[in-house]
């Protein structure tokens, strides 16, 4: 899971530098996000960190207090992510679940790491040349 999570942290810094979106596209992606990432905020769960891409308008990074992630609140989530137009994509075991939409990337991490010493959840959204390519990939084998 970790390993995962490297290479969503990874991918905004090798790809998004070389050949990526505009800046217009990354603005409309952080707008996206900004309001997808509330979306899921306003459904529950102890927030205890959130990054809301002012330093990186394509990235925005969401951990939530494990023992408040529980399974309802994850469907929740999930639900959430599928009316905002999320198509969901993947889930590797029980502990990491994939989402696309106009190219951006969302991963719901499940008791993930430890943040002052409590198990924590993360939500990740990625837009990158790399996700854009992932998510396009990904639409034409749903479809």
């Amino acid at each position: 899971m970790k390993t995962t999570m490297l290479v969503c942290i990874l991918s905004i810094f090798l790809f998004g530098c070389s050949g990526g979106p505009s800046d217009a596209e990354i603005r409309a992606a952080g707008r996206m996000f900004r309001i997808d990432m509330q979306a899921l905020i306003d459904s529950g769960g102890k927030v205890m960190d959130y990054q809301d891409g002012r330093r990186n308008a394509n990235y925005y990074f969401l951990t939530l207090d494990a023992d408040s992630f529980n399974e309802s609140l994850q469907k929740k989530y999930i639900d959430k992510l599928a009316d905002m137009g999320w198509m969901k994509l993947e889930q590797n075991d029980a502990t990491e679940i994939f989402f696309c939409k106009n190219g951006a990337r969302t991963l719901i991490a499940i008791g993930d790491k430890t943040m002052n010493g409590k198990k924590t959840s993360s939500i990740i959204m990625v837009y990158t040349a790399q996700t854009i390519k992932d998510c396009q990939q990904a639409e034409r084998t749903k479809n």
